[in-house]
């Protein structure tokens, strides 16, 4: 072990590996300070927001989401700086590309006295997993309706829907 690594102090090599995940991954992070600024976006997140990282750090909610979007930005962190716990939120939304679902995980950080210096954001876009979901219920609609028939059909007969009669209401 580096002499650093036995006092908390991350080695540059640590430091490295961490800025190259922190850029390579496909989930969208965020780093934000107390204060509602952010010190750190990676590719993703920049992505998602349409935005180079210039134009995300050192900006807050406020700059970069509309009014109502922001104010409820704050409402979050401030209950998950307040509480000490992540928070997990699904969210719909809507862009040029169609309709999607993230799922946002707010996980505050803390300083060495234990007291929280802001919040790790990650972001994942979970519209695959929402779509599948919807597909499930719809066939699960579909079969109930097959097995209702198939049900009606059992207690009155096949003959009996198939005769004359019962079509034409004789």
């Amino acid at each position: 072990m580096e002499p650093e690594a036995q006092h908390g102090t991350p080695s540059p090599e640590s430091l490295r590996l961490l800025g190259a995940m922190f850029a390579a991954t496909p989930v969208m992070l965020a780093l934000k300070g107390a204060d509602g600024v952010y010190r750190a976006a990676n590719p993703a997140f920049c992505a998602y927001l349409h935005r180079s990282e210039a134009q995300i750090l050192g900006f807050t909610d406020d700059d970069l989401f509309a009014p109502v979007v922001a104010a409820r930005r704050r409402r979050e962190d401030a209950e998950v700086l307040a509480g000490g716990r992540p928070m997990t939120i699904d969210e719909a939304g809507a862009s040029g590309d169609g309709a999607y679902w993230l799922q946002i995980v707010k996980q505050p950080y803390l300083n060495a006295d234990g007291t929280a210096d802001g919040l790790l954001i990650a972001v994942h876009d979970v519209s695959a997993q929402h779509a599948a979901a919807e597909q499930i219920r719809l066939i699960t609609r579909q079969a109930r309706c097959v097995l209702l028939y198939g049900t009606i059909v059992a207690q009155e007969g096949w003959r009996d829907w198939r005769s004359e009669e019962r079509r034409v209401g004789k």
